[in-house]
């Protein structure tokens, strides 16, 4: 992995560990070249990520995630980490929230009746580039635009 995002010799730390019945680990990687004292670019590193990630499955015969197989089938209502969080936060479901978000988008013809079909949920749009971000990422990220009541 390290040689493929060219952070071969770099010092890292992986931690293994349990939250919510799911062992995992961490790997991270100092970007830093002690000698030059600057940080090393990983260009296109998520895709790379995506590779590695295809090949451990591949190399230890697990089942793969059908969006890993072939990403116009991956779960449209994935979160990230920071969604989780704030779903986590008034004690809600972040998948239950998303799908709240994507019917609002289908049964819109534009940014008044998103607003409007938010607000019948409990969700208030919020001024500025939010729609923009929400339509550009087809509903995906939630974190800057919406509250509960």
């Amino acid at each position: 992995m390290e040689n493929k995002l060219g952070l071969a010799g770099q010092p890292y730390v992986i931690v293994f560990h349990e939250k919510e019945g799911r062992r995992h680990a961490h790997c991270v990687w100092s970007r830093i070249d002690g000698e030059a004292m600057k940080a090393i670019n990983i260009s296109h590193y998520k895709l790379k990520l995506r590779d590695i990630s295809r090949e451990l499955y591949l190399e230890h015969n697990w089942q793969m995630p059908r969006g890993l197989i072939n990403s116009e089938e991956r779960d449209s209502l994935n979160y990230s980490y920071e969604e989780y969080q704030q779903a986590k936060r008034i004690k809600a479901n972040p998948k239950v929230i998303k799908q709240a978000f994507q019917d609002c988008w289908t049964v819109s013809d534009g940014c008044n009746t998103f607003a409007h079909a938010l607000e019948e949920r409990g969700y208030y749009l919020a001024k500025g580039a939010v729609l923009w971000l929400l339509a550009r990422r087809n509903l995906l990220h939630f974190k800057m635009g919406w509250r509960s009541h």
